[in-house]
């Protein structure tokens, strides 16, 4: 017989490597500045944090940032930018 909190636990583990790739793959040999942040991260940031690294790193004016009230619409869109950057980086190493 299988331990069910053994098979849990590894398909905890395997969903959680998929969803949110070890650190060596998103940043190796990427600078610190560039460091894409994964959703966990993201939501533990504050929403001043999450509107500051909107504005510095991906662009986003005042205006937009006004627009968006509810921090969840802000880990979202975080979270997706995050992402286009992490995608941008497997695009890169793969040519």
């Amino acid at each position: 017989p299988v331990a069910a909190d053994g098979l849990l636990t590894n398909l905890a583990s395997q969903l959680n490597d998929r969803l949110f790739p070890p650190e060596d793959y998103i940043n190796d040999g990427v600078d610190l500045e560039t460091k894409s942040l994964n959703i966990i991260q993201i939501s533990e940031m504050r929403a001043r944090e999450i509107k500051r690294r909107l504005a510095r790193e991906h662009g986003y004016g005042a205006d937009e940032l006004s627009r968006m009230l509810d921090k969840k619409d802000l880990i979202n869109t975080l979270s997706y930018e995050e992402h286009k950057v992490y995608q941008q980086e497997i695009s890169k190493r793969k040519w």
